[in-house]
């Protein structure tokens, strides 16, 4: 199957009308769309000028979105979108056209919403076990570099995981780590008394081995660990 992306486009420019939504606070004004990102915006006018533009009136909206349809229609491979969809939406963009994906783009199109969302664990429009089914389909020769397919390979059958989490968070998730120390850094980023968990799972619920970013990431399925236990509470 060929990726099909005259229908990956109409799919885009659906996206692409949908309403915004501004929230202005102390810190400042943010809007929140599938691609348009900022209430400012460059325009391109048909003899080439740029102008600055502030969305929020009307008819400044009708032309970024304008302009933006004609990106869209312009695109020709599937990378192309990664640029024009903002990364909180990757999961939910990918949600609607991963049916029209080939193999090759299905693959890497997840990847990259995997290691470039920043929460794609806590996506508010794709459910954990949404992801947990995208995942089962993936072709590991095609998804992982050779040197991720070679540390995967070189798992044991039954492996030590590791995933650290703020505190009230829960360990049900697909990101996790064979690094006690990246685990550790999730646990402090943002709060000091997050917690690590600490599991053990079969090789063969783990779906791929991630090593860009330095995180040492499995992605699994965690219906399957055993054997959970907060670090805290254990002896490493």
């Amino acid at each position: 199957m060929m990726t099909d992306i005259e229908k990956i486009k109409n799919i885009a420019l659906l996206f692409l009308n949908l309403p915004y939504d501004v929230n202005d606070n102390d810190i400042g004004l943010f809007l929140y769309h599938p691609i348009i990102r900022d209430v400012y915006q460059v325009l391109v006018s048909e003899d080439g000028k740029h102008e600055i533009v502030n969305v929020l009136e009307k008819d400044n909206w009708e032309k970024i979105v304008n302009q933006f349809k004609e990106l869209i229609m312009k695109v020709k491979k599937i990378e192309d979108f990664y640029m024009i969809f903002n990364k909180p939406y990757f999961g939910v963009f990918f949600k609607y056209i991963n049916q029209y994906l080939s193999i090759k783009d299905y693959n890497s199109f997840l990847k990259y919403l995997w290691v470039y969302m920043e929460y794609p664990n806590n996506d508010k429009n794709v459910g954990k076990k949404e992801f947990l089914e995208y995942f089962k389909k993936i072709d590991k020769n095609i998804f992982m570099n050779k040197e991720e397919i070679d540390i995967y390979n070189n798992l044991p059958d039954e492996i030590v995981v590791y995933r650290g989490v703020k505190p009230n968070s829960t360990y049900k998730a697909l990101s996790w780590t064979l690094n006690l120390d990246t685990a550790t850094w999730f646990a402090g980023r943002f709060e000091k008394d997050g917690k690590i968990y600490k599991a053990t799972i079969n090789k063969k619920y783990v779906f791929t081995y991630i090593g860009e970013r330095n995180e040492f990431e499995v992605v699994l399925d965690y219906r399957k660990l055993k054997n959970i236990e907060i670090k805290d509470d254990i002896d490493d």
